[in-house]
């Protein structure tokens, strides 16, 4: 009984395993260029940016901010990190796909004091984590206006 036991055991670890390696072989990936070092990127990376920025280019009007713009911590997300040893700017990912300058706009005369905090998380350098959101959404104004 107890042999039983130990050989199933080790036949479902073996599985296990077997399907973590299998799933890691077929996942796609993205080279990105980010502040000027090329990275990888799992595409759900891109994929969930882009759908923090949606729900900003798709804003209807007189509707409430998303939560997560009131996130000063939104870049310490390791899960979306390509890995724990290239922290991103994952804010600048999401600032850099908005196109909506009326919503950028409305960022900008926003005087809540969340959009200009920083976190003070500083075990790891992250880029642009010395900025809030609300500078990031300037500077990519001032871009979209060039």
């Amino acid at each position: 009984m107890k042999y039983i036991f130990f050989g199933l055991l080790i036949s479902i670890a073996f599985t296990y395993c077997k399907s973590q390696k299998s799933s890691q072989k077929y996942r796609l990936m993205a080279m990105k260029k980010v502040n000027g070092t090329t990275m990888v990127f799992d595409f759900n990376v891109e994929k969930d940016m882009t759908v923090f920025a949606d729900s900003l280019n798709n804003l209807p009007k007189e509707s409430p901010w998303p939560t997560f713009l009131f996130d000063a911590c939104f870049d310490w997300k390791l899960a979306y990190w390509p890995n724990s040893h290239q922290p991103v700017s994952l804010r600048q990912m999401v600032v850099s796909k908005v196109t909506n300058r009326s919503v950028i706009e409305k960022i900008l005369k926003d005087d809540d004091p969340l959009l200009r905090k920083i976190c003070e998380y500083k075990s790891l350098p992250v880029p642009d984590s010395e900025k809030p959101f609300y500078e990031l959404f300037r500077l990519r104004y001032a871009e979209l206006n060039k």
